[in-house]
């Protein structure tokens, strides 16, 4: 069983409920879907070390309770790759990824999330397509990325009520032209 197969036989629409098992897969989400795992410490994707884990190129795109790992080290090789707009990251764990959450699209909600252990930034905002809405990095949990926590470099960013820390060479949140965006509540340690 493979979520990729689950996900070509679906519908705009369809929720899809994903056992509780290891997948190693790369998957392409190109449908307006809901994925929900068992749970991060039930449903695992390994992207065995040759590829994004997730990679929405669809808009209204939602991934809940699932723990995405292994993507490897090469750039773009992202645990999740959200080009779509309007997509809710929710309750997932990333780790050993280049970059755990890499976004494009406008917005994203990413919530409730641990991003860990990638060799990258934790979270990476960039310049998508469309920008109409804004990114927001709610309530995570960011830390030990080799590069950075958080990075933006789109408008109306709004990062609020994360704890970031301990991650290496870079800051714990950085902007780069970022015009109007917000950063509240969170707390940072090195």
């Amino acid at each position: 069983y493979k979520i990729q197969d689950a996900i070509d036989n679906s519908s705009s629409g369809d929720t899809l409920h994903i056992w509780a098992r290891t997948y190693s897969e790369n998957v392409e989400v190109d449908e307006s879907i809901t994925i929900i795992g068992n749970g991060t410490g039930n449903t695992t994707l390994n992207a065995t070390s040759s590829g994004k884990g997730f990679d929405i190129t669809s808009d209204d795109v939602t991934i809940k309770n699932i723990k995405i790992e292994g993507c490897g080290n090469t750039d773009t090789y992202n645990g999740i790759q959200a080009n779509g707009d309007d997509a809710i990251i929710e309750n997932v764990r990333v780790s050993k990824c280049h970059k755990g959450i890499s976004v494009g699209g406008s917005g994203v909600w990413i919530g409730n999330s641990t991003v860990t252990n990638n060799y990258d930034y934790g979270i990476n905002v960039f310049t998508g397509d469309s920008s109409t809405t804004a990114v927001i990095v709610y309530n995570n949990v960011v830390s030990w990325n080799t590069k950075g926590g958080i990075r933006s470099v789109e408008d109306d960013t709004v990062i609020k009520s994360n704890l970031i820390h301990n991650n290496s060479e870079g800051s714990g949140i950085y902007f780069e032209d970022a015009d109007d965006s917000v950063i509240e509540d969170n707390i940072i340690k090195h």
